[in-house]
């Protein structure tokens, strides 16, 4: 699985990748992987055993058609339906159908998302999306994540956008989709992803896609990176338990004005100029990494825990 994370980046190191294009730039690997490899990641049996299995969650599944997103267990609570019933039905209208989290369900995809996540340090979970021939998938829309998409079955057209109204460069997590804020202006740049192809889109860039005329699956392997800003909040976390000046409260009023904001002011430049001799990235790292280590542990797959908890009463 290790070897299948770095070759997502085509043939050039992974350092290669994080010093050039990563958050700069979106990228397609064609051939990345081979087509066998590919299907060797996820297929449609696998995505059927999921969506079907014992404890899936239909919560967990979207449906998308003509600016619709719905959610998979309202359908089958108004429908009264199974689920893979449901889905073959929604398909067979041209829905597209988005399994979230799918790795907590599937052991082998569970491994690769540990793979990736070790070899681009940075928090990884994984989505399968699966498109019938010719039919849109989600419209023009950017995300808080960068993301590998990697194309396991058919093929699909993506439109690359250029630029959007109030573009966002590297997003946060704090920034909600709002489609009449952000809107596509400018050309966009085509790009076909066939079996084995891998796109590297970062967070912030706007982009879109449709079927051709064969039906498509591909994984979004999402990448949660360890910040500038995620290294400031955990260091001042750690610093407070030390400072108590940290912790005090600041002097403020509902009716003060600029001389109590003034004297706040000078009072954190002090402070923070005395934090900063005190901030260790090296302590991030290692609960960063103690963190990732922890979730790898953890990350099992959610029918063999429950089998085991059946067998253990």
């Amino acid at each position: 699985m290790y070897r299948l994370a770095s070759r997502l980046v085509g043939p050039q190191d992974v350092s290669a990748f994080n010093a050039g294009p990563r958050e700069r730039q979106t990228v397609k690997f064609e051939g990345a992987l081979t087509a066998e490899e590919a299907a060797g990641l996820f297929d449609f049996n696998r995505l059927q055993q999921a969506i079907s299995g014992p404890g899936a969650p239909a919560a967990q599944t979207d449906v998308y058609r003509v600016e619709n997103l719905m959610r998979l267990s309202d359908i089958i609570k108004k429908s009264g339906t199974s689920a893979l019933t449901a889905i073959q039905d929604l398909v067979r209208i041209g829905c597209t159908i988005r399994f979230r989290d799918v790795d907590q369900y599937d052991r082998d995809l569970a491994g690769f998302a540990r793979s990736v996540a070790e070899t681009y340090a940075a928090d990884a979970q994984v989505n399968v999306y699966f498109t019938p021939p010719g039919q849109n998938g989600f419209p023009p829309h950017f995300d808080n994540s960068d993301a590998f998409i990697i194309q396991v079955a058919g093929s699909k057209n993506w439109l690359i956008h250029s630029d959007y109204t109030e573009s966002q460069e590297l997003p946060g997590p704090d920034v909600d989709w709002d489609p009449v804020r952000f809107r596509p202006v400018g050309p966009a740049t085509p790009l076909i992803l066939h079996a084995g192809d891998v796109l590297y889109i970062p967070r912030g860039v706007m982009h879109s896609a449709r079927c051709t005329d064969e039906a498509s699956m591909h994984l979004t392997v999402s990448l949660t990176p360890l910040t500038m800003l995620g290294v400031l909040e955990m260091e001042l976390r750690r610093l407070a338990a030390e400072d108590v000046a940290l912790r005090r409260r600041v002097p403020w009023s509902v009716a003060g004005g600029a001389e109590e904001a003034a004297a706040a002011k000078r009072q954190l430049r002090k402070l923070l100029g005395r934090l900063g001799e005190k901030v260790n990235p090296s302590a991030a790292f290692e609960e960063k990494r103690a963190n990732l280590a922890k979730a790898a542990a953890s990350q099992s797959n959610v029918f063999e825990e429950a089998v085991a908890t059946m067998k253990a009463r």
